[in-house]
């Protein structure tokens, strides 16, 4: 089951993010990783889609049967960041969030953005896509340029949510 969900969701988001390097384009990949009681309870730990009340800082605005998101100081911190983040990426190509570590852009380490209970960089999100297994990791390679600022595209990876940007 790991192997299948990677090969759809994660490796496409390495692939993509790769290409649009590859086109001389800053490319920035994430990972939410984030969980609190309700989405916890209900087994649905940084499930698809869940960072979106995060960057849009709409924790009240949820559809009827989400997890009710709590606004803790570490829900709302985690928010503010993400909020910054995207935000400065409309504006300027470049996620950056004040006071707030700095998202690299990904490059050979494969380079990526850790949403858990605060931003944290980190390397290697799917070390299986690597050299090993460029064959599967190249299949449906195609991606063409982003046009204007760039591209967002979320993914479903061990019950967490990866984009690209």
């Amino acid at each position: 089951m790991a192997t299948t969900r990677d090969a759809l969701y994660g490796w496409t988001a390495q692939r993509l993010v790769r290409k649009q390097k590859a086109l001389g384009r800053p490319s920035f990949l994430y990972f939410f990783d984030h969980g609190y009681p309700a989405a916890d309870d209900a087994g649905l730990h940084g499930f698809h889609a869940s960072e979106l009340p995060f960057v849009f800082g709409t924790f009240d605005a949820t559809p009827p049967h989400w997890p009710k998101i709590p606004a803790t100081p570490v829900e709302t911190k985690l928010s503010d960041a993400m909020i910054g983040y995207w935000s400065s990426f409309a504006r300027t190509g470049h996620p950056k969030a004040a006071n707030e570590p700095d998202w690299p852009s990904f490059g050979p380490t494969g380079s990526y953005m850790a949403f858990k209970e605060a931003p944290q960089p980190a390397d290697h999100l799917l070390p299986g896509c690597t050299s090993s297994m460029k064959r599967q990791c190249a299949v449906g390679e195609r991606v063409e340029p982003s046009r204007g600022i760039g591209m967002s595209a979320s993914i479903r990876r061990n019950s967490s949510s990866a984009g690209v940007m």
